[in-house]
């Protein structure tokens, strides 16, 4: 009977030593796991490959109505970069500055480690007031996340991707669609309403790219709402 109990005792310190083993290979691999996960923190290059390893590619999500276009917004990009990049250590801070060249907007990654990534997308806008000044900042924004992330956009903000010299070649022809529009015997109030948005979209390019045809194609839309009117009544 006492050598069964000491049987019994043999085998359960045998058991205790295999928990005692497996515990401590748990303990070494957390602690390569944790070791591992020092390093990448400890090294932002590491961790920046990740992040932009991990983001997609952003999809269209904003349309220009005018020049029937589409592009990914800064929201869509925000909404993609940013949660990656957090999860592998950086804050992502943007902001205003100015130097030699001129005024930018920066967007640096901060990593946890204290090193720091860096882009400046200088700003660039026609018309000096505060509206344009927006766009820009927004184009910069954009393309900063997008630059410094690595992503490749779907497609590009229509006034952006054209060259100045085919986005009036786009508003001349719109003018020249309008103007024959305009000059139908049949046209009704119906046609005018249906075309409207459209044309005070053209108006405003017009009134930049070319005065005196906008002010020649808001005199003729006028006029034909006042006849249109008048046979109304």
């Amino acid at each position: 009977m006492v050598k069964n109990d000491d049987k019994i005792n043999d085998d359960n310190e045998v058991m205790d030593r295999a928990d005692d083993n497996n515990d401590v290979d748990k303990l070494i691999s957390d602690l390569e796991e944790l070791a591992a996960k020092e390093d990448e923190l400890i090294d932002p290059y590491r961790c920046l490959i990740a992040a932009q390893s991990d983001v997609g590619t952003v999809i269209k999500d904003g349309k220009n109505d005018f020049l029937s276009n589409e592009y990914a917004t800064l929201e869509a990009v925000q909404n993609i970069v940013l949660p990656v990049f957090r999860m592998h250590g950086f804050a992502v801070l943007q902001s205003g500055g100015a130097d030699e060249h001129g005024k930018y907007m920066s967007t640096i990654l901060v990593h946890a480690s204290g090193h720091k990534f860096e882009s400046k997308i200088y700003l660039i806008h026609s018309k000096q007031d505060m509206q344009s000044l927006g766009s820009a900042i927004t184009y910069a924004r954009r393309y900063g996340l997008l630059a410094m992330s690595g992503v490749q956009a779907v497609d590009d903000d229509a006034n952006e991707a054209v060259g100045k010299e085919e986005l009036y070649k786009k508003v001349m022809l719109q003018a020249k669609g309008i103007l024959t529009f305009l000059e139908k015997k049949d046209i009704s109030e119906y046609d005018m309403a249906s075309k409207k948005a459209k044309a005070d979209v053209l108006l405003d390019h017009l009134l930049v790219c070319n005065p005196a045809l906008n002010a020649e194609l808001r005199a003729k839309w006028d006029e034909v709402e006042k006849r249109l009117k008048m046979e109304r009544e």
